[in-house]
């Protein structure tokens, strides 16, 4: 299964954090084992409510297959 997480400016980090935690961890069970996922979002860089700054792992992906 493939996860695409989409961050935006004024995302709360903390939020985002704790949902990819859960993913992170199905990774570790046999049925998480075909997990794959990336960071996406419109721009390069993400800030958050705080000012604190992400760089996104793909931008503007095609994200329909």
């Amino acid at each position: 299964m493939k996860i695409a997480f989409i961050l935006f400016d004024g995302v709360t980090f903390l939020d985002f954090a704790g949902f990819y935690d859960v993913i992170y961890r199905l990774g570790q069970f046999e049925n998480g084992k075909n997990l794959s996922w990336d960071i996406c979002a419109a721009s390069k860089e993400v800030t958050d409510e705080f000012g604190f700054t992400v760089k996104a792992g793909k931008v503007l992906p095609e994200l329909s297959s």
